[in-house]
């Protein structure tokens, strides 16, 4: 009687809705052929997973969409451009209809520039999403460069105090270099 009843329940749509096992984290979709080398990071909370809608700043279309799960660093890597987004976080996964269900918290960022600056220098952003316990989202955006090539030049020469006995072949001066992200 009782399987005939929690049966009954299931087909009538009372029984409470079973999320289904989350995606792997990384990437759900990719709608741009342009080359993804600049990078987006995410840190969220234990127990929070992310879903991540990126989207074009000025058009609105869907660049990509990606899942994370909470308590490690989720990095993804978008083309050039200005995006939104829009970051949709929970507990308990559904589906990516119903994401995390009543308990998703949404917000939106936005537009961020990701580009490349110089000849290595990729411009992105980091987010971190803090735990606040309310149905709001506390989200602190800074932003991230990775350098992939150092470049050094001579600041300046300095006469050496004096050269060291024995050794007539060191120089007489010494060169200062400064270093920068090329």
């Amino acid at each position: 009687f009782l399987v005939g009843l929690l049966l009954a329940a299931l087909v009538s749509g009372l029984a409470p809705q079973l999320g289904a096992a989350p995606p792997d984290p990384g990437i759900l979709r990719v709608s741009t052929t342009l080359p993804r080398t600049l990078p987006l990071h995410i840190r969220s909370p234990d127990g929070l997973s992310i879903l991540v809608d990126v989207t074009d700043a000025e058009t609105g279309t869907e660049v990509m969409r990606a899942f994370g799960r909470g308590g490690a660093m989720f990095r993804v890597l978008l083309p050039p451009g200005q995006f939104r987004l829009r970051i949709a976080v929970g507990r308990d996964w559904r589906d990516e209809s119903s994401l995390f269900g009543p308990d998703t918290r949404i917000t939106e960022i936005g537009p961020l520039d990701f580009a490349i600056t110089g000849r290595a220098k990729r411009n992105g952003h980091l987010i971190t999403i803090l735990p606040d316990g309310g149905a709001t989202l506390a989200v602190v955006e800074a932003p991230l460069a990775v350098c992939q090539g150092w470049q050094a030049q001579i600041d300046r020469a300095e006469p050496v105090d004096r050269p060291l006995d024995g050794w007539p072949d060191l120089p007489t001066s010494r060169r200062l270099y400064t270093f920068s992200c090329g």
